[in-house]
């Protein structure tokens, strides 16, 4: 308990101590986000909801920040919460030769840092694959409709009931990839059972009420801080989602 505080002002101290080139400091924003570095090195961040951005909430969360070449890292204090699956396998007997698939979601919350809660949890989309990317279903509780017009159609939904339970085309499987909101990147699942015609599979989504940023690397170039992250990264190339543009100090 004493070194695990230690470390943590060790770190915070470090935060405070450092050097940095006052072009850094500032606040920069888009239409939905607002990002303020404050010479201290700490920051105040304003943004829709960044585990369900579908429900159009907005979170205002603060903290410390550091520099790292030309990139921002806020709270590197704090490890991410990245969502853990784990997959049951089974050979059952069945009157077809589909594959069956059972998905339990549940949400693990946190607050202030501590876990207060898991339930279940009634997700809105989650995507799985079978072997290969362009062999999936996006699962849902309910026929799943655009948010707005600019929103992508969702193809190959499957609706589920209570029982959660839904079906691939019969086949060998070798691993299974998941994806839903809150992840950073499809997760995959190697299959070790090759005739295995029935999986389990149990999502654990993590959630902190304050969604506070945890290890959140921003790219900063040109007055631009890159923030958005596509398959896990940031990228300030050609390729990159729109930035966020420096508003002054």
């Amino acid at each position: 308990m004493f070194f695990s505080a230690l470390l943590y002002f060790s770190l915070i101290f470090s935060v405070f101590a450092q050097k940095t080139s006052k072009p850094f400091y500032g606040t920069y924003g888009d239409y939905s986000t607002r990002l303020t570095l404050k010479p201290d090195s700490t920051f105040e961040l304003i943004e829709a909801d960044p585990i369900f951005p579908y429900t159009f909430e907005t979170f205002t969360s603060s903290g410390f920040w550091k520099l790292q070449g030309d990139t921002v890292v806020l709270n590197p204090h704090l490890e991410k919460r990245l969502p853990k699956i784990t997959v049951l396998e089974k050979s059952v007997k069945k009157n077809n030769d589909s594959i069956s698939l059972k998905i339990s979601y549940y949400l693990e919350t946190y607050e202030k840092n501590k876990r207060v809660s898991i339930s279940p949890f009634n997700f809105e989309l989650l995507s799985i694959y079978i072997n290969k990317r362009k062999n999936y279903r996006n699962i849902v509780h309910s026929p799943h409709n655009r948010h707005c017009m600019f929103s992508p159609r969702i193809r190959k939904q499957v609706v589920i009931d209570s029982t959660k339970i839904f079906s691939f085309p019969g086949q060998e499987v070798s691993k299974l990839g998941i994806y839903s909101y809150g992840f950073e990147k499809v997760i995959e699942i190697e299959v070790n059972n090759p005739h295995a015609n029935h999986f389990e599979i149990t999502v654990i989504q993590p959630l902190d009420k304050e969604r506070m940023p945890r290890s959140k690397k921003v790219i900063i170039k040109r007055g631009q801080a890159y923030f958005y992250e596509w398959k896990g990264k940031i990228s300030s190339g050609i390729f990159s989602l729109s930035p966020l543009v420096h508003l002054g100090l």
